[in-house]
């Protein structure tokens, strides 16, 4: 993102792009073909989650970026991992992460599988995500 790409923050629960930024101004239509970039469905959701969930097994860095890109052919594949992302991902979600950090580390312990930390989060940013977008409708 600070190298120009477009950012968009998902509903980590429908795997739906909810608020989108290019540079460090939000937008609602793609730069290049006038598109819609809210609202637009992420295929293979469910793996593209389970990708990054497992690879917190592997690499137990506690927060770290997971880059996933779409091959038409192959799906969902890792292009890299970062042990500091940029934080300029707090633009695209429209969200800044210290609050999604601090309900995380409420949690007892993190579950030991994959999939019980993807329903967690799930539960969690759903909730999340309603308010943010009751937030921007009032706006």
């Amino acid at each position: 993102m600070h190298q120009g790409a477009l950012g968009a923050g998902i509903d980590l629960d429908r795997g739906v792009t909810i608020h989108a930024v290019h540079g460090s101004n939000p937008i609602k239509l793609h730069p290049d073909t006038g598109e819609s970039v809210i609202g637009v469905t992420v295929p293979l959701w469910d793996t593209v989650l389970l990708i990054a969930a497992r690879i917190a097994e592997f690499i137990p860095l506690g927060y770290m970026g997971v880059d996933i890109v779409l091959d038409a052919v192959r799906g969902p594949m890792v292009l890299e991992l970062n042990a500091r992302p940029g934080l300029a991902i707090q633009m695209a979600n429209a969200a800044g992460l210290v609050t999604r950090l601090n309900a995380i580390d409420r949690l007892d312990s993190p579950a030991a599988d994959p999939q019980t930390r993807i329903q967690q989060a799930r539960q969690w940013f759903a909730t999340a995500n309603r308010v943010q977008l009751q937030d921007e409708a009032a706006a």
